[in-house]
């Protein structure tokens, strides 16, 4: 007999249970991409189509997470950007709005500030140290509208030991264009090579 409603004030299940079916009635996340990097790489980019990354109206909005992320020079600034040709190019200066709200410290002195950029949809803005055992860049990055044609957001939030400073800073991007169809990210450091990290990209519905 199939069970339609459970309705109690506790459920004791210290046993062995099979279930089968699907849930519903919840949002799922689901994995797309898993990209480790362990020697120098110009880049790291999803596109649609390549393995099991679809950007489509298949998920609401997509996930996209750094961990430990590790310039190969000094002083470089993590950034994301969009492509609407699956990778063949992306926006470049201009294209943009964004706005970062940063917060750090150096365990003396705390502060925070606010700046404006064109030239990216998401970035941790400080920069990151090439020296591994300082942690590297981390965060997630939150786009909404990819595949669909219309004006493509992000939120994003980051986190991690730049030069000289703890950091957290808020991001806030989108593209400017009403009418595109965003089929590709890439995760670049202004200037230099990713020496190591790991990426991921999420589907959520």
């Amino acid at each position: 007999m199939a069970l339609s409603k459970i309705q109690a004030e506790s459920m004791n299940l210290a046993d062995t249970f099979a279930f089968s079916g699907t849930a519903t009635g919840a949002g799922t996340k689901t994995l797309l991409a898993d990209t480790t990097i362990s020697s120098a790489t110009a880049s790291v980019e999803f596109k649609h189509g390549t393995g099991d990354v679809v950007f489509s109206s298949t998920y609401s909005r997509y996930e996209l997470t750094v961990d430990r992320v590790v310039p190969s020079t000094n002083t470089e600034r993590l950034e994301l950007l969009i492509s609407t040709n699956a990778g063949n190019s992306y926006f470049g200066d201009s294209q943009y709005n964004c706005v970062v709200k940063r917060f750090f410290s150096n365990t003396s002195d705390t502060s925070d500030d606010i700046a404006y950029y064109n030239d990216f949809i998401a970035t941790h803005r400080q920069t990151a140290n090439s020296d591994a055992n300082r942690g590297g860049v981390n965060g997630t990055v939150v786009i909404s509208s990819m595949g669909q044609v219309n004006r493509t957001i992000a939120y994003g939030n980051f986190w991690g030991f730049g030069q000289s400073y703890y950091l957290h800073s808020h991001t806030l991007g989108a593209v400017e264009s009403n009418g595109d169809d965003m089929t590709a990210v890439k995760w670049a450091f202004a200037s230099g090579n990713i020496a190591s990290g790991r990426f991921k990209l999420y589907g959520v519905k």
